[in-house]
């Protein structure tokens, strides 16, 4: 559904300013037509336009171009892809599209994937001076898909599942920087994935599957140089082979530099209710989860942030010793952040450096080159945001900061909290006189314990390094113990 949903707004994402379309005529049609061509290639039955009294039929027809994969055993199948745009004044247009879509793809004998969706809807505006839609909304119903792996020398896998709808919508301003802001969300209902795995050798096959009651996602771009990597787009389709690539290099290098820094910021973020996965062992069951991973584009201030948290979650009966029960986590959350590093250098020196004519195009020569202009300090940083682990027995919280030295041993400082020591220490003592293997961990955090500072119920480890290879843990250097 997001490839159907992605392709849409890509082939509107073209800038038509210098194309005519003040009314719905056979020329006005041709000129759509060679604007989306500059982008999609001038292939046979790929794009049709076509003037329906005040507005223009598109079709697009992706079977065209798999017919250049046909000599290599791979066939493909798509359901046109139908939209109309009607003009609405001061550069804006209406685009809508409500159709079945899908696909089919084989490579015989041993590859095949269908995707189904019963009905696809799509309603934007797009705005010329934006190139860009300046909002939208889509929908799309029973979407289903089906994957089969059967090449009989490696792991034989099927896949099959679909979600019962889709909705989103999303809007786009200019910045003022430069781009365009795009905001997007949507939710996913009924998402169902069955699985199987068929080792060879006649080995009993492996079934797995999911399902999630509700998923719910957010995409929030800032500074996407949307007709700048269009332009880079069309160049492509203008060389269409490798030699004319790289007799024009010097081109293609204008127009990376042109593009940087592609975007300035993004992040993406999803929600889930609801996660049951099953196999043979039982059930893992997931109340809910949460995704966000956020990221600088080529800018000097490089950062990645990622964090994942799952609540309520249940592992199968008879997975794990029965003692071991209230000690598993049932919430849990990682949440960490990558900085300085400078992106924007690597890719100026990228640019700057590459020969498609040598290979490889870029030599081991300039290593020493990125390495420093990537990390300016020497180090990377590394924040750790509040994590946590928590079970029935115990809450476990850990966060700091570190430099991570790119020729040395990583400083900085990080605090660890827990809160039920003593019950969790009194469970495992009570494990250990059924199971001998749980005397292996006893040790170990009688000695934390004892570096431990006690808070009310709650026990405080300050870790710090120096660099250097010192380790304190609330005072204390432990690396000379």
């Amino acid at each position: 559904m997001r490839l159907s949903q992605s392709l849409l707004a890509t082939v509107f994402l073209i800038g038509t300013s210098q194309v005519a379309l003040s009314a719905a005529s056979q020329e006005g049609a041709d000129q759509v037509k060679a604007a989306l061509e500059r982008v999609f290639t001038a292939t046979p039955g790929l794009v049709t336009v076509a003037p329906s009294g005040d507005s223009y039929d598109l079709k697009f027809d992706l079977t065209a171009v798999m017919k250049a994969f046909a000599e290599a055993g791979v066939k493909g199948e798509f359901t046109p892809l139908l939209a109309k745009l009607s003009e609405r004044g001061g550069g804006k247009w209406q685009v809508t599209s409500n159709s079945p879509l899908g696909y089919t793809f084989k490579r015989e004998p041993e590859q095949f994937m269908e995707v189904k969706i019963g009905t696809f809807g799509f309603d934007g505006e797009f705005d010329e001076a934006l190139g860009a839609f300046s909002k939208t909304t889509y929908s799309a119903t029973d979407y289903t898909t089906t994957q089969k792996i059967t090449d009989p020398t490696q792991l034989a896998t099927e896949a099959s599942g679909g979600a019962k709808a889709l909705n989103g919508g999303s809007t786009s301003v200019a910045n003022p920087q430069g781009g365009v802001d795009l905001l997007q969300q949507y939710t996913m209902t009924g998402l169902q994935v069955d699985n199987k795995i068929t080792p060879p050798g006649g080995a009993a096959p492996i079934a797995f599957s999911y399902s999630v009651d509700e998923v719910t996602g957010k995409q929030d771009g800032k500074g996407i140089r949307i007709k700048e990597i269009l332009n880079l787009a069309a160049w492509f389709v203008a060389r269409p082979s490798i030699e004319k690539i790289k007799a024009d290099q010097e081109d293609l290098r204008s127009l990376l530099r042109a593009g940087l820094p592609l975007l300035e910021n993004t992040s993406i973020s999803g929600d889930m209710k609801k996660i049951v996965a099953s196999s043979q062992i039982g059930n893992i069951d997931v109340a809910a989860a949460g995704i966000l991973v956020e990221l600088n584009g080529f800018q000097k201030e490089g950062k990645l942030r990622e964090r994942l948290s799952l609540t309520g979650l249940k592992l199968p009966v008879g997975l794990t010793p029965p003692w071991s029960a209230k000690l598993l986590p049932q919430d849990v959350t990682v949440d960490f952040t990558i900085s300085g590093f400078d992106a924007a250098a690597v890719a100026a020196i990228a640019i700057d450096k590459f020969d498609l004519k040598k290979e490889p195009p870029i030599g081991p020569e300039h290593q020493a080159e990125f390495m420093r202009a990537a990390f300016p300090a020497g180090s990377l940083n590394l924040i750790l945001d509040p994590n946590l682990v928590k079970s029935d027995l115990y809450e476990l919280s850990f966060d700091g900061a570190f430099a991570i030295s790119m020729a040395g041993m990583p400083s900085g400082k990080g605090t660890v909290k827990m809160k039920g020591f003593d019950a969790t220490l009194q469970a495992l003592q009570t494990a250990a006189a059924s199971d001998p293997s749980v005397q292996q961990v006893l040790g170990p955090l009688m000695v934390a314990k004892g570096f431990g500072k006690a808070e009310g119920d709650t026990l405080t480890w300050v870790v710090e390094s120096n660099g250097a290879g010192g380790i304190l843990v609330n005072g204390i250097d432990v690396s000379k113990m």
